[in-house]
């Protein structure tokens, strides 16, 4: 008959103190690896070599697009390495993917301060990720609903991510009048009325007068090319009625319909004359029967019924502006550092 293991009391002390001091050298290793690791920081947050990487590779295929449209030729995986004009592809995609690093950190490092996130660390968030990519696996395995992607990749995660704060971050910041995003009504129309152009053009109403022009199916191209050139010649409606013994023009007024077709006649009018570049100057539109010729008389714009259709889009520009620039001012007081020797790693292994 076999005898049970007694463990004494010495014997059990002996067995924790053997676990704590492996986990005090495993927090040791962990901390030593990830401060060899370290190539830059951020107020004191850690940018590591994985990172930086990660960045690169992502940056990677706009830096190429860089050189590739300046200099009119791919680069090469030499060519990474090689100053063109005095400047290094890898460099600058170096300095680019921690241009991006610093202002991604700095709105994880306000999230965090806002108690949205815990942990803003590149390995802690890869962990966040394998975490939710195994939730959502197993909601699936369970038959339940999963809302976007079923498994995140670190790049789409990190999008999710820092997309996700910065909604939470504009909703939080901005709920009373001593919050830094803080918006009112006046402000959203003072806003309107310096983006006038961005938020009126269904709003908008154009006064034209209108000569129609005349011509069978084989004859408009003649007929183009005759009014092309008085056109080019600063000809006035008048001078051209007369020309062509037209009937007198008419006035109309054309404002934006959404039930017309996008390739309606008066789509197609209101769009030349919102870009025209010099609204005194006639403009032609094709039709069945022939060409009309429009001459712009007066606009106006119903600037309340605009901000009103448009308001909440206004507000949330607005919203997204004052975050870019309140996130810009706190990146600015946090500290950068960078170690240039540890970095020059990360250009060896990216290139």
């Amino acid at each position: 008959m076999r005898k049970k293991a007694v463990h004494t009391p010495s014997f059990l002390f002996w067995i924790t103190g053997l676990f704590i001091v492996g986990g005090t050298l495993l927090t040791m290793i962990l901390y030593m690896s990830n401060a060899n690791d370290k190539v830059a920081a951020v107020d004191n947050y850690s940018i590591t070599k994985q990172e930086l990487s990660f960045y690169m590779q992502q940056l990677r295929p706009q830096v190429q697009n860089e050189f590739q449209t300046k200099y009119h030729r791919p680069l090469t995986k030499e060519d990474w390495n090689q100053a063109i004009d005095g400047v290094t592809p890898i460099d600058q995609l170096q300095q680019q993917a921690l241009a991006q690093i610093a202002k991604d950190k700095t709105l994880l490092i306000v999230a965090k301060q806002q108690h949205l996130i815990e942990h803003i660390d590149y390995e802690d968030i890869l962990q966040a990720m394998e975490a939710e990519n195994k939730s959502r696996t197993e909601a699936v395995a369970h038959g339940e609903i999963v809302y976007g992607l079923t498994s995140f990749t670190p790049q789409s995660y990190y999008s999710h991510l820092l997309t996700s704060l910065r909604t939470k971050l504009k909703q939080q910041l901005s709920q009373s009048p001593n919050d830094p995003l803080y918006i009112n009504d006046q402000d959203a129309y003072a806003y309107f009325n310096a983006h006038q152009a961005d938020w009126t053009v269904n709003a908008t109403t154009y006064k034209v007068s209108r000569l129609h022009i005349p011509s069978a199916q084989q004859q408009k191209a003649t007929t183009l090319q005759q009014i092309t050139q008085d056109l080019q010649q600063n000809m006035s409606m008048t001078t051209i009625q007369q020309k062509y013994k037209l009937p007198q023009k008419t006035e109309e007024t054309v404002k934006p319909d959404s039930n017309n077709s996008q390739n309606s006649y008066q789509n197609e009018l209101i769009m030349k004359l919102r870009n025209a570049t010099d609204p005194s100057q006639p403009i032609f539109i094709e039709t069945k029967q022939g060409f009309n010729l429009y001459q712009l008389e007066h606009t106006t714009i119903k600037q309340k019924e605009a901000f009103k259709q448009y308001q909440t889009q206004i507000t949330e520009t607005l919203l997204n502006d004052r975050l870019n620039t309140y996130l810009a001012h706190i990146q600015q007081s946090f500290p950068f550092s960078v170690d240039q020797q540890k970095i020059s790693t990360v250009l060896a292994t990216s290139s």
